[in-house]
């Protein structure tokens, strides 16, 4: 079976961006307990807004919209599980911060834009 493609990268205007949100990875078992395949990074403009509407709400609070930001995962494969219940997520996780910076690098050449993690997972293997 071929492994499906991983969720491309929202942004609406590479130029505009004034703030990341990074998400762990595509990984879901949300269509009855099977993998939902996803176009862009949390289903962004593919219709299912589930993925991201309370952390677009959250956005909103702090004066950001679709417009103003760039979301991506640190990992981009679909795992065999949910990073919550994945024991070897943080080893996985830290073999692709060096991929992961170099698309946001792409967006951010000075790192001075805030990232903001969507998940304590994240924050957990970034922090050490």
């Amino acid at each position: 079976m071929q492994k499906p493609l991983a969720p491309t990268p929202f942004c609406y205007n590479p130029k505009q961006v004034k703030a990341i949100v990074l998400g762990a990875d595509p990984s879901n078992f949300s269509d009855k307990g099977n993998r939902k395949i996803l176009t862009k990074a949390f289903c962004i403009g593919d219709g299912d807004a589930r993925y991201f509407q309370g952390i677009l709400k959250n956005l909103k609070e702090v004066g950001l919209g679709l417009e103003d930001i760039y979301v991506d995962n640190l990992i981009q494969e679909y795992l065999e599980f949910e990073s919550s219940n994945f024991k070897l997520w943080e080893p996985v996780a830290r073999k692709n911060i060096p991929y992961c910076l170099s698309r946001l690098d792409a967006i951010d050449k000075k790192r001075k834009l805030p990232v903001l993690l969507t998940t304590e997972v994240l924050y957990k293997v970034l922090n050490n």
